[in-house]
């Protein structure tokens, strides 16, 4: 069964459901493993899903790493400085694009960037992006990326 076929989600919920695709685990797998359904409402004063509390990338690493994958969060357009008037990149856009989409070759990962105005994430199995909201395949022209945590298999740990 590919696991990137059939996961779909609502709201808040494409952190949990790309996590999951790229697992190949179910949603409620990740839920019991977490302890909470992302479902709790933390800012009354918004409107619709932006009041749902949703989910942390590294909510997820512990059920990664228990699957012998390893996550390592990548961003896209790093930056660095005392404070954000000061920061500078590190590495020119075309670089920086280039440097990412080297890491995408046969990896798996869980994509974050936004859909519209609104903070997104997406599943990646390694050719092709896998919108678990919109039950449709995206490109990445349709999809503007800020940062990914890429899963490793079988990385070598030291464990001292």
């Amino acid at each position: 069964m590919n696991p990137f076929v059939g996961h779909y989600g609502l709201g808040n919920d494409c952190t949990l459901y790309s996590f999951s695709m790229c697992l190949g685990v179910e949603p409620p797998v990740l839920i019991s493993e977490i302890g909470h359904n992302g479902r709790a409402e933390l800012w009354q004063e918004l409107e619709g899903q932006n009041k749902i509390r949703g989910f942390h990338p590294q909510e997820f690493y512990d059920s990664c790493i228990s699957r012998r994958m390893f996550p390592v969060f990548y961003e896209l357009d790093p930056r660095i400085g005392p404070d954000e008037g000061h920061a500078i990149r590190l590495y020119e856009h075309a670089e920086a694009a280039q440097r990412f989409k080297a890491r995408l070759v046969d990896t798996r990962a869980v994509i974050f960037g936004l859909s519209g105005k609104v903070r997104h994430a997406v599943a990646w199995d390694g050719r092709q992006i896998h919108d678990p909201m919109m039950k449709r395949i995206k490109s990445f022209n349709q999809f503007p990326v800020m940062s990914a945590v890429f899963l490793y298999p079988d990385l070598e740990i030291n464990q001292s």
